[in-house]
This record gives C-alpha cells, structure tokens and sequence, in this order.
C-alpha cells in the first residue's frame, strides 16, 4: 500500500487513548502509594505506640522488681543473727552492710541503727549523724514490720537522686533496730538500653510531684536527667490531668505521632512512668517511603507511556490505512482492502494485522470486512444502474416519438374543433337574429290583438269588413301555424346544435386528458 496523504492537520484521537492510559496507569499507582503510606505510616505509628507501651510497662516492672527485692533483702537482713544480736557490733554489721551493698550495685548505701543512736553503715557516715533523727527512721518505726519508702531526694555524697527504704524490727535485747538502703534507679534503666522506641523515642519515670528518677532515650537531653524537676513540662501536666492509670494521652498542637503512653502504676502509687517520640520520629520513614513511590510512579509512568505511545502510533497508522481507502472510494476507485502484513515495522506490522478484513477478527478488522462487503455490494448496485439507465433511455425515446405523434393529433383535434366553434358561433348568431325576429313578431301580434277587439266592437256596423278581415285572418293564422312550425323546428335545431356542443366539449375534455397525460409522459421520459 502506497499512502502518501498526511492528516497531520486532523486532530487524533491517539492523544486522548495515550492521555487515558496514562490516567488509568499512574493515577491507581498514585492512589495505591498514598494509601501504602497512609497505611505504612499508621503501622509505623503503632509500632511506636507498641515500643512506648513496652518501654513504660519495663520500667515501672523493673522499679517494682527493685523495691520488691530491696524490701526483701532488708526483711531478710533483718533475720539475720549478726543483725539480731543483743550486742550491736558497729565492725561485723559494717561488713555485713557492705557485702550486701556489693552484692547489689542498686543500693547505694547500707545502714543499720538502733534506738541509741548506734550506727553501722557501708559508707562514712557525716560527723554528729543521728539516725533516730532522721525521717526514714521515725516513719520505720511508725510501722513497724513494713518496709515504708521515702520520696526521692538527692544524695549529699553522691549528688544521685534515690529512695530510702527502711524496715524496723526488734533485736534480742529488745531494743529497735532499722535497717536501711538507699536505691538507685540507675540500674533500672540499664534493660532499656536494647529497646528502642522509634528513632527519637524516651521512656522516663517520675515522681509524683514530677522529680525525674530515671530516663532512658535515643536522644540525650539534659532536660531528663535524673533529679531535674519536670513538673512544668507540657507532657507531666498532661499526665497529671489525665484520670486514667494508665493510657495514651494527646496534646494539643502535637501529631498523632507524639502521643504519650503513660502509666501511674498500682493505686497510690508515686512513681509515674511514660514514653513519647517527637513529632518528626516518622520523617525517615515517609521520606524513604516517598522516594520509593517517586520512583515506582516514574518507573511505571515511562512504562504507560511507551505502551500509550506505541498504542497511539497503532491507532494512527490503522485510521491512516481505512482513509486512505475511503479517499480512493471517494474518487471512485472502489478497491477493496488489502494489506501487507509484513511491514517495515513491528508497530506497521500490529497495524496490518489489525486492519486485515476478517469476519470473526477484532473490531477493525471485523470494520474493514465490512468494508470491502460494501465495496463489493456499492458495485453490483453501480452496475444495476447501468442497466435500468439503458432501458430508461430506450423508453424514454419511445416516448418522445409517441409524444410528437401526440402533439401532431392534439393540433389537428385543436383545428377541427376552432372550425367546430366557428360554426357553432354563426349559428348562434342566426339563432338569435330569428329569436329578435320572434319577439318582433310578438309584437305584432299584439297590435294585432288590439285591432281585433276594436273590430269586434265595430263587428256589428262592419260585418262584411269583418268577413273580410276574418278571412284575412285565417290566412294570417295559417302563415302564423306555418311560423310556429317553423320556430318549433328551428328551436328543435338549437337542441340538437347544443346537443352537438355538449359533445364538443366532451370532446375537448378527453382531448385535453390525452394532452395532459402525453405532456406528463414526455416529463417523465425526459426526466
């Protein structure tokens, strides 16, 4: 096939199926990506919420599990003989206190001490110390047989922030003995150190009153170091307002990512522990996500195009091919469809195999079946046209001949009946001469009537004049017979000469249908 023709000036429908697959592929991928990271974000966000559940329940079970075995170890002391000798030996219980105290790097410092003031302890005591002064004593022995825990306050040697507890009991000379530790909370952060919460996350425990104890985080800040007073930080007052025991709670201003999980511990309980991550913990994440969907979109956008552009490229080289027979059947070459499927091209080749005539094939091919059956029908219809128009020119001459025979009869019947009318005109003229004449004779007749009256009036004087008169009547009355038959003929002859004319007429009538008629055949033949 030849097609030098260009419809580089018609617009083509190739962009919009180019324009639509490229819709239909990237916009799903869009979708999909933006649900993948909506989702993968929301999963991310649970992760956190997990970590910070994990990371609070941690810490409050290791401060549990800390002042379980410190008042365990202190009842447990307490049963001991050295401890329960009536002697106080200041030496043996200060090597006691000590091994205990190395035994368990969360104690800081060991102490026992009786009501008299006598003191055993793992570290140098101050000069003047008092035991029975101090708070954690009193508050032992109030109750005695409890292990009773101070608040936090920070260590004079040490400058650490611990609890005391303490336990008071009876030695074997009666007299009240407490012995004393004093915890560290360092040790408690040391199983958070393998746990992660997020990228940015912190677990702290607090006090009560917001006197930080403990914090563990990916981040170092200062601002969580153990012994700062936190209970201005928008996180504790947030904690403090919530009436749960535990939960997450939400600040205002703050992403959904920065909530905190929060747990208060066991009813009356003055250790507060929570976790968070900052609001940007997820940035990471969503941009990596975010790259990754870049590229699968641009990935999958080359991919639509191409496969658009080589659709399109299809399309237009099909469409090309069926006008370029329609621009031949146009000029009347009615070819049918023929195509060579083996073109220069893969994409000619896709074209060609599309736009081969077949029944039970695509749509195109099906269209150029169709085609190439209407071809072939617009052709056997060509040459019926043919054949009809010879026998309509044959007809047609035979009527113009007829009507030529036609015309010639029509003049000649127009002839014979302008004679017809000539004679039929004198003899109306000579009818109505003899109808003057009639009236005229009326007349007479009536003059003639008045005369006889006057002669009957006179008849008696004039008897022999009215004989003579009456003779010359009868003779008058015969010639006046002999007039009547004559105008009773003449009137017969009027009929029968309208007669005549009626028969004219009919005449003109059928003559004027035959012209009629011959004039519509002589359109219809030259039509």
């Amino acid at each position: 096939m030849n097609n030098n023709t260009s419809y580089a000036k018609y617009r083509s429908i190739g962009k919009w199926i180019a324009g639509i697959l490229v819709a239909v592929g990237i916009v799903p991928i869009v979708v999909m990506l933006i649900s993948s990271i909506s989702t993968t974000t929301g999963v991310l966000i649970e992760r956190n919420n997990l970590s910070k559940e994990s990371a609070v329940d941690l810490i409050q079970e290791e401060r549990e599990h800390l002042q379980k075995t410190s008042e365990a170890m202190l009842k447990e002391m307490a049963t001991y003989p050295e401890f329960t000798a009536k002697k106080f030996d200041r030496q043996q219980l200060v090597r006691e206190v000590k091994k205990t105290c190395n035994a368990n790097d969360a104690l800081l410092t060991t102490t026992v001490a009786d009501q008299d003031d006598n003191c055993a302890s793992s570290s140098k005591l101050p000069a003047g110390f008092r035991p029975t002064s101090r708070d954690w004593y009193r508050k032992a022995v109030a109750d005695m047989g409890n292990v009773i825990w101070t608040l936090p306050y920070k260590d004079a040697e040490s400058g650490v922030y611990v609890i005391t507890a303490a336990y008071a009991y009876k030695a074997q000379d009666g007299k009240t003995r407490v012995v004393t530790s004093d915890v560290s909370f360092n040790a408690i952060e040391r199983p958070l150190d393998n746990l992660r919460i997020g990228h940015t996350g912190r677990v702290t425990l607090v006090s009560d009153d917001g006197i930080a104890l403990a914090s563990k985080g990916a981040i170092d800040d200062s601002h969580y170091s153990r012994g700062n007073n936190l209970s201005n930080d928008k996180m504790y007052k947030a904690i403090k307002a919530s009436n749960k025991r535990k939960g997450f709670v939400h600040i205002d201003g703050e992403s959904k990512v920065a909530d905190i999980y929060f747990n208060k511990g066991e009813a009356g309980s003055e250790y507060w522990a929570y976790a968070y991550v900052m609001s940007s913990d997820l940035n990471n994440e969503r941009h990596t996500m975010m790259i990754t969907a870049g590229v699968v979109a641009v990935v999958v956008a080359i991919v639509v195009i191409i496969v658009a552009l080589f659709i399109s490229g299809a399309f237009k080289a099909i469409s090309e091919t069926l006008l370029w027979y329609f621009k031949k059947a146009e000029s009347g070459n009615l070819d049918e469809i023929r195509v060579d499927k083996g073109g220069n091209s893969f994409k000619d080749r896709i074209a060609a195999r599309l736009v081969a005539p077949d029944q039970k094939g695509s749509e195109f091919n099906r269209i150029a079946f169709g085609y190439n059956k209407m071809i072939d029908a617009v052709g056997e219809l060509i040459g019926n046209v043919k054949k009809q128009s010879a026998n309509v020119a044959e007809k047609s001459a035979s009527l113009l001949e007829l009507s030529k025979q036609t015309g010639k009869a029509t003049e000649e019947v127009a002839q014979t009946i302008t004679g017809i009318a000539e004679v039929t005109s004198s003899q109306a003229q000579e009818t109505q001469q003899s109808v003057t004449k009639l009236e005229e004779l009326s007349k007479v007749i009536d003059e003639l009537n008045e005369s006889v009256h006057a002669m009957n009036a006179e008849s008696d004087e004039s008897a022999k004049i009215n004989q003579a008169n009456m003779n010359t009547m009868d003779s008058v009355n015969s010639n006046w017979v002999a007039e009547l038959d004559d105008m009773k003929a003449l009137s017969q002859s009027v009929q029968n000469m309208n007669a005549d004319i009626q028969d004219i007429t009919k005449i003109i009538n059928v003559i004027n249908e035959i012209s009629r008629q011959t004039n519509l055949l002589a359109l219809n033949a030259s039509i």
